[in-house]
């Protein structure tokens, strides 16, 4: 057989080769995308970093300010201003007290608006930095995170003030509050972010004593996001930065606090970054991460060595990758992402 030959042969072959492995791409099994069924979706392409249903309106913050929506059909009806007051941008959280007050953190401090009156709280009332980063209801009170400290507000003589802080110089990790948490028992759970130059984690206040919890105690990052308590006892901790991170469950022997399991990519998360977390009223975990949607875990289990559940994406309908805070209000679910919001059926 002559060289000629072999070729022409050698040529067809490959040729027949490519033909079938074409073929056989365009007709392999494509994968099914499970659309959520009845998901609405609001301002898209519009930064939200969270959100608060009230009666008729939904209240959204974010980089460009405080926005008001129609509840039922999530239309816009306007931005929200503080006449003669700061401008409110990057606003970061959302809460309302059970006098009816609207508190709004946001960068250039803590404002607060009740019967159509608004106050900011700033460096003048005893703000170390005006940074406001969370909120969490506790003691007849409210607790706030701050790049500077956390702070506790309570009403007195029908005015709220800061009636407690707390720094580095009483026990926190960090002066950068990003999460916070109050148990039933009065215990405190503040979780530090940003600062690679002091240990971060987790600082837990009991019984007026701090305990802390860091990488060197099993965290899988010092970036904490999220901190979500679930019925059985046990706390799950998110964390991370861009990507790197995980999921840590903490629980208490006796005493002492410790990091009793970790979930990273490996163990089953979509992404390395947890970026918040949320147990809804069927018992199911929101996971949370930074760029690669939600994964939902019925009934969660800390012994269980891997996560398993539901990966939800924008593919499947969520407005982003990236959803920044999670809350349930009279049965469905309310998601605050990179690029508008959403909610869905529970």
């Amino acid at each position: 057989m002559n060289t000629k030959r072999i070729a022409v042969i050698l040529t067809v072959f490959g040729f027949l080769v490519v033909t079938a492995a074409v073929v056989l791409w365009l007709t392999r099994e494509k994968p099914v995308i499970m659309k959520l069924d009845q998901i609405e979706t609001a301002l898209e392409n519009r930064e939200c970093s969270c959100l608060l249903p009230d009666g008729d309106f939904i209240y959204v913050g974010g980089v460009n300010g405080l926005y008001l929506l129609d509840a039922a059909t999530l239309s816009f009806i306007e931005k929200v201003e503080i006449p003669g007051g700061p401008a409110l941008q990057l606003v970061t959280a959302l809460y309302k007290m059970p006098d009816g007050s609207l508190w709004v953190a946001h960068n250039r401090g803590i404002s607060v608006r009740r019967d159509d009156v608004w106050q900011t709280f700033g460096k003048e009332d005893g703000l170390l930095d005006l940074r406001a980063n969370c909120f969490t209801p506790a003691e007849d009170g409210l607790w706030a995170g701050t790049w500077g400290g956390v702070y506790f507000f309570a009403e007195t003589g029908g005015v709220y003030a800061i009636q407690k802080t707390y720094t580095t110089e009483s026990g926190l990790t960090d002066n950068m509050i990003n999460a916070i948490h109050a148990d039933e028992d009065g215990t405190l759970w503040f979780g530090a972010y940003y600062h690679s130059n002091t240990p971060c984690g987790l600082s837990i206040l009991q019984e007026g004593r701090f305990s802390t919890i860091s990488v060197t105690d099993g965290l899988p990052h010092s970036f904490i996001t999220s901190i979500c308590a679930l019925p059985g006892g046990e706390t799950y901790i998110g964390c991370g930065y861009l990507e790197r991170g995980g999921l840590a469950v903490v629980s208490k022997q006796e005493d002492a606090f410790s990091v009793n399991r970790v979930y990273t990519v490996k163990e089953g998360l979509p992404g390395p970054k947890v970026r918040t977390l949320y147990y809804d009223s069927t018992g199911r975990l929101w996971i949370a991460t930074e760029n690669d949607g939600i994964l939902l875990v019925p009934n969660p289990n800390s012994e269980d060595v891997l996560l398993s559940g539901t990966t939800i994406k924008k593919e499947n309908g969520l407005p982003d990758n990236e959803i920044k805070q999670i809350m349930e209000h009279n049965g469905y679910i309310y998601l605050a992402a990179r690029r508008g919001i959403a909610r869905l059926p529970v």
